[in-house]
């Protein structure tokens, strides 16, 4: 007989926090959506001086699925008013709208956003009294990893995390056949020509219903190899010559396993901070000092009162809590 798993109950035996409430309520309502999404948001305090200053760019986080640069915890006031820079937030295309999965137009549409982001920055900061050869590029979670994509670095550490071609074609024609617009073994360009046809709010309710773009579970949209942005295997190209920093939290998976019951053991919890995050984020230095760059490595432990989502047992130093 299946079971009706009671959600309520178990997000209360871990003694949630108001600020897990509150979490939880912002991630229901995510605010609108719209294709006309390519926006970014410049923030600093009254120019000192003649000199330019240094840029950060910020690129969000969220699976390539959700989130963007108008979400609470990405108002960066507080940095801008300490520190003398420019901090810029962008958004990108997400989900299906970014990551096509469909090789008859650009499958990685969304990173081709963050790029058009960049390169706007660079041409233009400069008359807002920016230094646009002092950019740098910060990023959380998929944001971290999309920073990584256009270095063509040796090794095939985020490999890990990449999409296959044919499973991101499955997920394009689960969405195709849903709304209507053909079966995998239809005329490929009928499909791509019929889709684009379709109202963006079609799609996305399509998308839904199959359990596709969820943002902790189910089918993914995301990066694809196409050998121009993202390779199938990069042992032998040529790294770029930059520094880096990288460095991940202390308990990622505090916040994963208030959204993801299956994650109620510690043994599978711990395994996800390690598999996941701790040996990835390992291994991408040691490769960035393999390649002859100048590295540093962080590891976030901050545990703040205002930031416990859950108390049984602590959230810690959850995914995102360094932002």
């Amino acid at each position: 007989m299946e079971q009706i798993f009671n959600y309520t109950a178990y997000i209360a035996s871990l003694g949630i926090t108001p600020v897990g409430l509150a979490y939880l309520a912002t991630l229901e309502n995510a605010g609108p959506e719209s294709e006309d999404c390519l926006t970014l948001n410049i923030w600093t305090k009254p120019q000192v001086g003649g000199q330019g200053k240094a840029v950060i760019l910020f690129m969000h986080g969220g699976d390539f699925v959700t989130e963007s640069s108008s979400r609470p915890w990405y108002n960066v006031k507080y940095i801008v008013d300490d520190q003398d820079v420019f901090l810029v937030t962008f958004n990108y295309r997400l989900t299906i709208f970014g990551f096509l999965g469909n090789h008859l137009s650009a499958p990685n549409l969304g990173l081709l956003d963050m790029r058009l982001a960049v390169e706007w920055v660079r041409d233009n900061i400069e008359g807002f009294g920016g230094d646009p050869s002092r950019i740098t590029l910060v990023g959380q979670s998929a944001g971290g990893s999309a920073i990584d994509y256009p270095r063509s670095m040796s090794g095939t550490v985020y490999k890990l995390r990449m999409a296959t071609n044919q499973s991101a074609t499955d997920f394009w024609f689960n969405i195709t056949t849903n709304v209507g617009c053909g079966v995998p073994s239809a005329n490929r360009t009928a499909v791509y020509e019929c889709m684009m046809t379709k109202p963006a709010t079609n799609i996305t309710e399509a998308a839904s219903s199959l359990g596709i773009g969820s943002t902790y579970g189910g089918a993914r949209f995301g990066p694809t190899p196409d050998n121009k942005l993202v390779f199938e295997n990069y042992t032998g190209r040529e790294p770029a010559q930059l520094p880096m920093i990288i460095g991940n939290t202390a308990y990622e998976a505090g916040l994963f396993r208030l959204l993801q019951p299956e994650l109620h053991s510690e043994t599978v919890v711990m395994l996800i901070n390690q598999l996941s995050f701790d040996c990835p984020t390992a291994a991408r230095a040691a490769l960035s000092v393999e390649d002859g760059n100048s590295t540093w490595r962080y590891r976030f432990f901050g545990v703040f009162p205002n930031l416990m989502l859950t108390a049984n047992p602590p959230s810690g130093a959850f995914h995102g809590s360094d932002v």
